[in-house]
């Protein structure tokens, strides 16, 4: 069951590369989509993701984007068009994604002026890719890509490709509640520079795929982080953990409790 849900969230990532070759540049009406940017039909992306269906495609053109999404509606698909596509969150997470089978890619994210996150989300079959994530070490608490489910049930998202440079935290996914868990997660590709403490951090979780990440600098942090909420009453761990690279993190290695079960 488990290397069929991987390889499902496989297929699934290949047609998003498929997607990322044939969007065309312009014509996004005559293609069914809405645009996002100068001269545009959209000057916001919130404004597009509210006027969207489910099952829509948003593009969003170069230039500099000083909102927060909120994305609340399923089967959004909401992609950058080039490089330059930047999203400054002013108080809250660039994009705070409360919903199911939702792609967010290829966007530049900046601090905001109260050092909100990058990405928040809730939800399952979410992807999150080619993104480049710029936050300032020294805000303490925020973090990069962040899941913090209080109910559990965030569950075969995909993170991927991402660079995260600075952040307190990297990508942490947790359920906060002692009867919650998060299942099938797969975090991979992503390259974290400079975070301050742990750049990937998984509480209370299950059946994850962590792989292929690159991490340098966490002067404060463990370099991938695995644990569980004090008490928690749910089957958890079984993670596979594999091919990362790792350097130059306060505490070299891993921490894993049994359950987790990593591999080199």
């Amino acid at each position: 069951m488990k290397s069929r849900a991987f390889s499902i969230l496989c297929v699934r990532v290949m047609v998003l590369a498929v997607m990322m070759v044939i969007l065309p540049a312009s014509g996004c009406k005559e293609h069914k989509m809405l645009c996002v940017g100068p001269d545009q039909e959209y000057s916001t992306i919130q404004a597009a993701v509210d006027a969207a269906k489910q099952g829509s495609r948003i593009l969003v053109y170069p230039g500099t984007y000083t909102e927060t999404v909120s994305v609340t509606k399923n089967n959004l698909q909401i992609i950058a068009l080039g490089k330059g596509v930047v999203v400054v969150p002013p108080h809250t997470a660039g994009f705070q994604v409360d919903a199911d089978h939702v792609t967010v890619q290829g966007f530049e994210i900046a601090y905001g002026a109260e050092c909100a996150s990058g990405i928040r989300f809730e939800g399952s079959h979410n992807t999150f890719a080619d993104n480049y994530i710029y936050l300032d070490a020294t805000c303490l608490g925020v973090n990069a890509i962040s899941c913090r489910d209080p109910d559990g049930g965030s569950d075969y998202n995909i993170v991927e490709r991402n660079t995260i440079n600075g952040a307190d935290l990297g990508i942490v996914i947790e359920a906060a509640t002692l009867d919650a868990i998060n299942t099938g997660n797969v975090i991979q590709d992503n390259t974290l520079l400079s975070v301050a403490q742990d750049p990937i951090a998984i509480e209370n979780g299950r059946g994850f795929l962590v792989s292929g990440n690159r991490i340098t600098g966490a002067p404060y942090g463990i370099c991938i982080a695995v644990g569980t909420e004090d008490k928690n009453r749910v089957a958890q761990g079984h993670h596979t953990i594999v091919k990362n690279t790792m350097d130059n993190c306060g505490r070299p290695g891993r921490y894993c409790p049994s359950h987790a079960r990593p591999r080199a």
